[in-house]
């Protein structure tokens, strides 16, 4: 009695037109990344400083999480006690000094607080973006 080993074999190639067009792809989204980084000048103390908005965010992402509404409470109290005292003289709230220490002028509108500070946010993109980054990490943590 034969038994006959019927063996079969099927040495199909994968499509390497759709292969080929990842790898391109992946090749051209690496160097466009390598090249936005290299535009950046990165250096040693740049990195400390994006590694430390990204713990800053971290930290404020986990204090947000855990103490939001005891923080926008005392926010308001302290606001609204300060509100309190300069309406009853005894405290007195140097507006000039406190313009001078943010940036801003005194006839600032919300619109005008916009812009400035989209603006700022373009200046410092990869800062904002750091602390944007840790943010997000701590409030999931």
């Amino acid at each position: 009695m034969s038994v006959n080993y019927l063996v079969l074999t099927s040495k199909t190639q994968p499509d390497l037109g759709v292969l080929s067009h990842i790898k391109d792809w992946w090749q051209t989204l690496h160097d466009r990344i390598v090249l936005w980084l290299a535009s950046m000048d990165f250096n040693s103390m740049n990195i400390i400083e994006i590694a430390m908005f990204v713990g800053a965010g971290f930290l404020v992402g986990i204090i947000l999480q855990r103490h939001l509404k005891g923080l926008v409470i005392f926010v308001i109290l302290l606001a609204a006690a300060g509100w309190a005292l300069q309406g009853l003289n005894l405290i007195v709230i140097n507006w000039d000094y406190a313009n001078q220490l943010t940036g801003t002028v005194s006839n600032l509108s919300l619109s005008n607080l916009l812009t400035i500070s989209v603006d700022w946010a373009k200046e410092h993109l990869v800062q904002v973006a750091g602390f944007g980054v840790g943010l997000l990490i701590g409030t999931k943590v």
